[in-house]
């Protein structure tokens, strides 16, 4: 399932300097294990972790998550951060 278009806008509308890193952590019985961050001038804001089949399922799944805890439903309003890690 891709990214949702809305979910991008929201993030370049609230964050434009943001960045999306994208990293394969491990492939482990047939599974691709993706982290992907959310990062603003080095300061990361979301992370998102998936294990698909594909490495592009996995990359999606994961960037959705992160920007899904990063971003409300009504899109375009910040989810207050909390100080767990």
């Amino acid at each position: 399932m891709p990214v949702p278009i809305a979910l991008i806008t929201s993030l370049r509308q609230t964050y434009p300097q943001a960045s999306l890193v994208s990293e394969l952590l491990n492939i482990h019985d047939g599974l691709y294990l993706v982290r992907v961050s959310v990062t603003v001038d080095k300061l990361c804001l979301a992370q998102g972790l998936a294990a698909q089949a594909t490495l592009e399922q996995a990359e999606d799944l994961a960037t959705n998550r992160a920007l899904e805890k990063l971003v409300l439903p009504s899109l375009g309003t910040p989810k207050p951060r909390s100080e767990e890690h």
